[in-house]
């Protein structure tokens, strides 16, 4: 998922994966819903969009209640990825982690991952070297990430990642 069509484009996703374009958390509630009609399971979900703690452009802790009942979308064990400045940062944003967790992870865990600082973006140049996804084009490293692991059920414990 990403805001940044010039990003998506130059890329290098790997097979099965889908790049949606959403416009607000409506949208995106409605897109996600179609996938999971269609019998879709998600294995990572990257949200690339500028961010704010506890926040993105597309979702924050009031629409996250749009978002019920889309546990079966999820793979047991997938991960959500926030690659948007600041959205896990400070108490707020671990509470939103949590809440994001709960939401969509609570049928079979999995990881919610959110950055706690600013993001660095890879040149364009570069980005198609990085890999799948990389980290939504950002350090290539996990580093300034925070990260929730959440147990079927929807109970979480909170680590920090310091590289990868």
């Amino acid at each position: 998922l990403s805001d940044n069509a010039a990003i998506s484009h130059v890329t290098n996703y790997s097979a099965g994966r889908r790049v949606l374009k959403v416009a607000g958390s409506e949208d995106f509630a409605r897109q996600l819903r179609r996938l999971k009609d269609d019998g879709v399971r998600v294995r990572q979900l990257l949200i690339d969009a500028h961010g704010s703690p506890a926040s993105t452009q597309i979702m924050d802790g009031d629409t996250l209640k749009g978002f019920s009942g889309l546990e079966d979308l999820f793979a047991p064990g997938a991960e959500i990825l926030f690659s948007s400045c600041n959205t896990g940062k400070g108490e707020e944003g671990v509470q939103f982690m949590r809440q994001v967790g709960k939401t969509f992870l609570s049928r079979g865990g999995g990881r919610v991952t959110a950055a706690v600082d600013y993001v660095r973006f890879l040149p364009a140049h570069l980005r198609p070297l990085a890999g799948p996804a990389a980290l939504a084009q950002g350090d290539v490293s996990l580093k300034g990430y925070l990260q929730l692991r959440v147990d079927a059920g929807g109970a979480s414990r909170l680590r920090p990642v310091v590289g990868r």
